[in-house]
């Protein structure tokens, strides 16, 4: 069983890595030469995916509640939004993309649907056994 303490812990600590992935000077020869079609957004829907289940799954312990999910998605989306906005202002060596933009809010609206399945899925065991 998943701990909410841990994972509340590891939500916020995945957010604050997200904070420094997006604003931090990065070595571009950081993993170029791993070949993958569109990597970076591969990367960001990761992020974003995670960003939204840790948090909804820290949030929902009992049988989903849509509220919340749908302000941590909304939250997420609008994070991720900021995140491409204070690229291109507060640093000098990357710039926002609305392509981002999209593989973070996929990776937030995928990672919704995970989380809601699985406390959908984690909900209806506990209630049948």
């Amino acid at each position: 069983m998943l701990n909410k303490k841990r994972i509340f812990i590891f939500a916020i600590v995945w957010t604050v890595l997200i904070t420094y992935l997006s604003l931090a000077t990065i070595n571009s020869s950081l993993g170029s030469t791993i070949e993958i079609p569109h990597k970076d957004k591969v990367v960001h829907f990761i992020f974003y995916f995670m960003f939204v289940f840790l948090w909804t799954i820290s949030f929902n312990s009992s049988p989903y509640k849509t509220k919340i999910g749908l302000l941590i998605l909304l939250i997420a989306i609008a994070y991720g939004i900021l995140m491409e906005v204070f690229q291109g202002l507060l640093t000098i060596d990357r710039t926002p993309d609305s392509n981002d933009v999209i593989a973070n809010s996929s990776g937030a609206i995928v990672g919704w649907f995970v989380a809601k399945k699985y406390l959908q899925n984690k909900n209806q065991y506990k209630i049948s056994h």
